[in-house]
């Protein structure tokens, strides 16, 4: 039987190969020459093309447009309004009212005024529209109002150099400045960022800036919109606020006249609208940007910039990642060359290279041209005593730098004194020469070179030991062009401002660029180049793999897993049922409901052995889509095979999710569920909840609202991972039937003791709502509300089912209260055990919520795999943390590989990672094998297989530790980091 299954099996896979690989080509071949040529203008040019518009809305609209009228658009003075020089509104009103214009074909015209001149001028009749309020319930009664056209974020303002909120948290509750009527702190007390803080509210700006400057408060919260309130104050610093928290703005009117009006545009929103706003909102914020950085110019400096000057200056083409030619790509990247972008997009002004087809033009060169005043500037240029006088420089910094010594990997680590001996690379004219000389004028074993690439080509030859450069110049060999074996030797702490570098007779240039700078986020920019790689030779094959391994015989899996699923749970029922009517009305002898007994018991357990089986048949492709998946895009691909990407990521989550839906249904069946009973904190279990769903909040632009009711000094005892289950699925269910308005998950302590505390949690939400026959049916497994639900929102029915037993399990009991098109609200009361909380828990942090960074580790792993597919994954995935792999096909080849090593008196393997199903010796055996040895190498275990979730089996065998398949990146580097110290 069981060469049968492993042959059954491999055909299987085989066939899943062959289809998914037809697949891939069609899809390759479709694509064609379009990729990259995606249009991200708004798809509909008139009104009357939107999806779903009634002729009463096209008439309504045409009878406005007879009228010849225009619409007032009433906005306040913000980022998103402000007259520009010539004294017209602009920002993103101004680019609102333009689409609206267009596909409306009635001129929309936006006009600043006052908060409660907009107030009053809706209801007089003034005002027509306007983009700043939020929309709400109590609003929706008085406002036509459609859903959110923008999604404002939240920013926090300060005096410039205050002290930190942890340094001020430590003597005082922190104090924050909101605007009077503000929904702010409601949004700040959701976050769970601040332990507690005392609220200030004002009416106008000047106020809150008054009481910063005086230290009557700390800072002053609100919607990214008041940036610009802040301008003529050179002493506030602006910060975005994280966790991300976003306030909708709708479009609204009070006119009842404009209803058609709003109708259009919320359907509008819903085909495409919204994503084309989100990006006339950047649009906007740069008109805005461009706009204060007008006002901070002299009149000297604006009389040059309508003269249009062309810019000329030069750049290195192997200054990586400042400045260089992509020779892969055929042009010109880095740093400099997306910061100047962003400097022409400010100030109108015309950056033209020099060398743009001349990449021979050697460094020294270009400073000669520089001071001779043929070029006007330089992509960088380092201040040193010997040039100053002769060039000026900017202020801001586009990025600081350490200077350092590079070597070979394998070259010794030197000290400061012993660098006197060591023969040292230099190129020549550059900062590092010069500074190298400075600080060792003695040396005597220098050589110069002419050009950089000339001083790191002799320290591969070995006729240097070292070469003069700095921290960021490693990641030109490391990063790149993809070289190992080099590393920052020795790192001086002495750092420099990478900038570029004017002629000295380009004073007001200078001064623009300068102040441009500080209006663009730099560091964003260069953070993006200091953590990109590049590895072209593997590059279009892992961008391929994915498509080519194709994800549609797994939907067929999982839709014939579901369908069998399904049948044998019918089958089970109707067995069941089949008794209990024998039972009752013929009394039957024992020993025929005996039998029907054991043919229920049978069906359970030949649905038992299915799901097992078919788990691990499809957890193990699966494992390999996810990680081709994730290595793809951990590389650099064009952006439409990043999407191809992101949806088959997408895709297979969703299947896991649905597997993993059907196995916690077979497992609370058969009672083989347990809960665990560990301490945890609501707070951290609701911010987990809250980053998991909010992605999918913000594509429907729906608000989240949570709130945990502190329960001081009292940490509860359960089951965290089975709570959050409970609350994902019910918040997830909630924002999928919700089109706008809000969702909210609250906890109430209605009692509590020394020993234990009572929680009320609610899940809300104003979605479609259910009827009281609806309600009956939405807990059974493979139901949902009505028979369309599935096939609009998507699931599969399992869900609630889920949910619902899991708080029965814990205690409790899951309550429904619906309206239809009103909402629902979920809701259930659970009793804990409680443990006191001590000082040291008060400031732990559950690291597991959280992302962490790819390790850079060092070791060998044996991985004992047989599926050609997840060998790759694995080696990949290890390969790009620092980690050398060797493969073994199965148990018995790598048991022979550790007893070798042994034999040999050879290092042995840092970690072993033991598949479980492989051939000639499964991971069970080769596991208890080498256990025997006693060669204390930790094992792991790979397994598809998690229905039992036996880990006693597996410890057992040796493994305390198992990696699921499929794994993510983030779920391996946990694992690893358990056995690796990171470098």
């Amino acid at each position: 039987m069981r060469v049968i299954s492993r042959t059954s099996s491999k055909a299987f896979r085989g066939v899943a190969y062959f289809l998914g690989l037809f697949s891939a080509f069609v899809l390759l071949f479709s694509c064609g020459d379009s990729a990259g040529n995606q249009s991200t203008a708004y798809p509909y040019a008139n009104f009357r093309d939107i999806p779903g518009i009634t002729e009463a809305e096209i008439s309504a609209v045409e009878t406005l447009q007879r009228q010849g009228i225009s619409f007032i658009y009433g906005m306040t003075p913000t980022i998103e309004a402000f007259y520009n020089k010539d004294n017209e509104v602009r920002g993103f009103s101004a680019l609102f009212c333009e689409w609206l214009t267009g596909i409306l074909e009635i001129q929309f015209k936006p006009a600043i005024y006052n908060w409660s001149d907009i107030i009053s001028g809706l209801r007089t009749g003034e005002i027509d529209f306007t983009g700043i309020l939020s929309p709400t319930e109590e609003r929706r009664r008085t406002y036509y109002m459609t859903s959110p056209i923008i999604q404002r974020t939240l920013k926090y303002f300060r005096i410039a150099g205050s002290r930190s909120f942890s340094d001020i948290e430590e003597t005082r509750p922190l104090r924050f400045i909101f605007l009077e009527g503000s929904l702010t702190p409601n949004q700040l007390i959701s976050s769970n960022t601040f332990h507690r803080f005392e609220s200030v509210f004002v009416n106008d700006f000047d106020s809150a800036y008054l009481q910063l400057k005086n230290g009557e408060a700390d800072a002053f919260f609100g919607e990214n919109s008041c940036e610009s309130a802040f301008d003529i104050y050179d002493d506030v610093t602006a910060a975005d606020f994280f966790p991300i928290v976003f306030s909708p703005v709708s479009m609204a009117a009070q006119n009842a006249r404009f209803e058609p009006v709003i109708s259009v545009v919320q359907k509008a929103l819903a085909s495409g609208g919204f994503q084309y706003l989100t990006q006339l909102y950047s649009q906007g914020y740069r008109e805005y940007l461009s706009h204060k950085l007008f006002n901070h110019l002299t009149d000297e400096e604006r009389e040059y910039l309508q003269t249009n000057p062309v810019v000329r200056y030069a750049a290195e083409a192997d200054n990586y990642p400042l400045c260089f030619y992509n020779t892969q790509e055929r042009q010109w990247q880095g740093i400099a060359i997306e910061v100047l972008d962003e400097v022409q997009s400010l100030t109108g002004l015309t950056f033209s290279m020099v060398n743009s087809n001349n990449l021979s033009l050697e460094w020294p060169d270009m400073v000669i041209m520089l001071e001779a005043g043929e070029v006007s500037m330089l992509t960088e240029l380092i201040q040193t005593e010997d040039r100053k006088g002769r060039f000026i420089w900017p202020q801001t910094a586009i990025i600081t730098d350490n200077y350092a010594l590079l070597s070979k990997s394998d070259y010794p680590n030197v000290s400061l004194s012993e660098i006197h001996v060591i023969k040292i690379g230099l190129s020549a004219s550059t900062a590092y020469a010069e500074l190298f000389r400075s600080w060792f004028p003695d040396h005597e074993y220098t050589i110069e070179y002419e050009s950089s690439a000339d001083a790191f080509s002799a320290l591969d030859r070995g006729e240097v030991d070292m070469v003069m450069s700095s921290q960021y110049r490693f990641l030109l060999l490391t990063n790149y062009r993809g070289l190992p074996g080099y590393k920052a030797n020795v790192v001086f702490d002495r750092t420099f401002n990478s900038t570029f570098g004017f002629n000295r007779n380009e004073e007001i240039l200078c001064s623009i660029v300068d102040k441009a700078l500080g209006l663009i986020d730099t560091g964003a920019i260069s953070g993006q180049w200091m953590r990109r790689t590049f590895d072209y030779r593997l590059q279009l094959m892992q961008a391929r793999l994915p498509l080519l391994i194709g994800i549609p015989l797994f939907v067929l899996c999982t839709a014939f897993m579901l369908f069998m699923f399904q049948r044998k749970f019918n089958e089970s029922k109707r067995l069941e049922n089949l008794v209990q009517e024998r039972t009752f009305e013929l009394n039957r002898s024992q020993r025929e409901l005996t039998t029907a007994l054991d043919a229920a018991r049978m069906a359970n357990t030949s649905k038992s052995v299915f799901l097992a089986n078919m788990s691990h048949e499809i957890r193990t492709p699966m494992n390999s889509i996810m990680g081709f998946s994730e290595l793809a895009l951990d590389s650099e691909t064009s952006p439409k095979t990043r999407d191809y990407l992101d949806k088959i990521k997408t895709n297979v989550e969703w299947l896991l999710q649905i597997i993993n839906d059907i196995l916690d249904i077979s497992k609370i069946e058969s009672g083989k569920m347990e809960l665990e009973k560990i301490p945890f904190d609501i707070h951290e279990l609701f911010r987990s909840c809250r980053t998991l769903v909010m992605p999918k909040a913000v594509e429907k632009g729906i608000m989240l609202h949570f709130y945990a009711e502190p329960s001081v000094g009292m940490k509860p005892l359960g089951d965290p991972t089975r709570l959050r289950q409970v609350f994902v699925n019910l918040l997830s269910n909630a924002i999928k039937f919700t089109h706008a308005g809000m969702v909210k998950l609250l906890s109430e302590i209605t009692y509590k003791d020394n020993d234990s505390v009572a929680i009320h949690f609610e899940i809300k939400d104003c979605g479609i709502g259910m009827t009281s026959e609806q309600i009956d049916k939405i807990f059974e497994p493979f139901t949902q509300a009505e028979s369309g639900t599935m096939r609009k929102y998507g699931g599969t029915g399992l869900g609630l089912a889920i949910t619902r037993n899991i708080v029965e399990m814990m205690g409790g009991e899951l309550l429904v209260e619906s309206t239809l098109g009103i909402g629902s609200k979920f809701s259930f009361d659970l009793i804990f055990d409680t443990i006191p909380v001590t000082e040291d828990e008060k400031q732990e942090k559950e690291s597991i919520l959280n992302d962490i960074e790819k390790p850079t580790l060092e070791g060998e792993v044996l991985v004992c795999e047989d599926n050609d597919m997840n060998k790759f994954v694995i080696r990949e995935h290890l390969a790009r943390v620092g980690l050398n792999t060797v493969i073994a096909e199965n148990g018995k080849i790598g048991l022979d590989m550790i007893k070798e090593r042994k034999f040999n008196g050879e290092k042995q393997f840092d970690l072993i990672l033991m598949d479980m199903h492989m051939p000639v010796m499964d991971g069970f055996e080769a596991s208890s094998e080498i256990t025997k040895l006693n060669l204390g190498i930790p094992l792991v275990a790979m397994t598809a297989n998690i229905m039992t979730e036996d880990l006693e089996v597996y410890k057992a065998s040796g493994m305390p530790d198992c990696l699921s398949k499929p794994f993510t990146s983030q779920e391996l580097w946990r694992c690893l980091l358990k056995y690796f110290k990171p470098l």
